[in-house]
């Protein structure tokens, strides 16, 4: 029995750029681009495309740009004129725009029509690919060398993108292979949108060497180990760091760049007052502790050591305090720190003289 589609009083047009990679797995890009197909209206400047993106497909107005980026980066959208986008032509052959612009995300911190602007790709047509791989030295053998990582032979869409991040922004022969590696090897991706869109992302934050990227190779893999190192440490199985708590991550692992068993130790103090495992609470501990040059896993000891004898020496409280998530004040970290110090510092001295 043959398909056939129910068109209806209506038809959707797709370019075939889009199904010239993988399409991501995730429906809000597939959800969008049939949007801005068959809604000509939202074709208009890019950051209102995106709010009202945001607000018919339901879709949060950060994932929107992403997604807009996305297909920037595939040739699916381009830039008509300043601030315009438009959907590029389904027909390869047809007049396109010389270069396609890309607006990252909004920067954090800063409100949402605040856009850093990103690189921009050039595009290259059959003829001026094809001259460039057969002139430029050591092209062809870098894509050739590429495609064996990514396990495919290009299309000549692909191969125009990574002529233009060769020749246009000099990522050399060293850099593009170490960039396949690293989607392919870290990110399980081998869709030359997504590796273009990555460096394009490295290019535009200063990472345009193969040494600086090993750097980030190496920065992300130890974030990436410390974090599940601390997603086992405190039992959260699968599920997703929020954003605080990243960046309470980062701040214990590379901004402090605390030790483990430090991080393990304001964990156990964790468990045994609030009877929970919580980033919150394990960060207030290591920030009081890292601003009183409280770094190693011994001095937090001696310095958890002397809080308990100075406690035990106060009266009790009819009651404890409580711990409350949003609170400054949760582990009576500034009674903590001042005790911790001061008998660290001062009482061990009389101590001794007795």
């Amino acid at each position: 029995m043959k398909l056939n589609i129910n068109y209806g009083n209506a038809v959707i047009s797709v370019p075939a750029a889009a199904l010239e990679g993988e399409i991501p797995t995730d429906p809000a890009y597939l959800q969008i681009l049939l949007t801005l197909c068959s809604r000509a209206d939202l074709l208009c400047d890019d950051t209102a495309a995106a709010e009202q993106l945001s607000a018919y497909c339901r879709i949060p107005v950060e994932k929107v740009r992403e997604v807009i980026v996305y297909w920037q980066t595939c040739g699916v959208l381009s830039a008509a004129e300043e601030g315009s986008a438009v959907i590029a032509s389904p027909n390869p052959d047809a007049e396109a725009p010389s270069n396609i612009g890309t607006t990252a995300p909004a920067i954090e911190g800063e409100t949402s029509r605040v856009q850093k602007k990103a690189s921009v790709l050039p595009r290259f047509t059959s003829a001026e690919t094809a001259d460039l791989i057969s002139t430029t030295e050591g092209l062809r053998q870098t894509l050739d060398a590429c495609a064996g990582i990514a396990g495919k032979i290009f299309s000549e869409h692909e191969a125009a993108q990574l002529t233009a991040l060769y020749t246009v922004y000099g990522l050399d022969r060293e850099y593009m292979l170490l960039l396949f590696m690293y989607c392919k090897n870290d990110r399980q991706k081998t869709a030359v949108p997504y590796i273009v869109r990555t460096a394009l992302g490295l290019y535009d934050e200063g990472v345009r060497t193969a040494a600086a990227l090993e750097e980030r190779i190496a920065y992300d893999e130890k974030k990436r180990d410390r974090e599940y190192q601390i997603r086992r440490m405190f039992g959260l199985g699968e599920r997703s760091f929020t954003t605080k708590e990243k960046e309470y991550i980062e701040a214990w692992t590379i901004t402090w760049n605390l030790p483990m068993d430090l991080i393990g130790y304001a964990y156990e103090i964790t468990i045994s007052k609030i009877d929970k495992p919580s980033l919150s609470y394990v960060n207030k501990i290591l920030s009081g502790w890292t601003k009183n040059g409280i770094l190693t896993l011994d001095a937090a000891k001696d310095a958890q050591s002397a809080y308990t004898q100075e406690k035990e020496k106060q009266p009790q409280k009819s009651s404890a305090k409580k711990y409350d998530e949003g609170s400054e004040s949760s582990y009576e970290l500034s009674e903590f720190v001042a005790l911790a110090m001061q008998r660290s510092m001062g009482g061990t001295k009389e101590s001794d003289k007795s």
